[in-house]
């Protein structure tokens, strides 16, 4: 009997060692999960500030084209374009 509980003893903490090696794995799989999910977050929330940029451009652009025509709007957004790429270099430099 003492040998089927040493016999016991020993299956019982293999199975806990299989057991804390498991959730070591899914501990370190549920970390770098939540990382993951973490810069898809960063990535939908720029992504999202583009489309609300994008669009506000559009609306200018519709409402320039309505008072101005097609011309007046196309050198008003081309200067736009230009200032926001100097703002980008300087964010560059800096």
């Amino acid at each position: 009997e003492a040998k089927d509980a040493l016999e016991a003893r020993d299956r019982y903490m293999e199975e806990m060692a299989d057991t804390a090696d498991a959730i070591e794995m899914a501990t370190l799989d549920k970390e770098m999960a939540e990382e993951r999910a973490e810069s898809l977050q960063q990535e939908v929330d720029s992504l999202k500030e583009k489309i609300e940029e994008l669009t506000m451009d559009l609306e200018i652009l519709k409402h320039e084209i309505e008072e101005k025509g097609t011309d007046g709007a196309a050198s008003s957004y081309q200067v736009k374009q230009l200032e926001e790429q100097n703002a980008r270099l300087k964010e560059a430099l800096v």
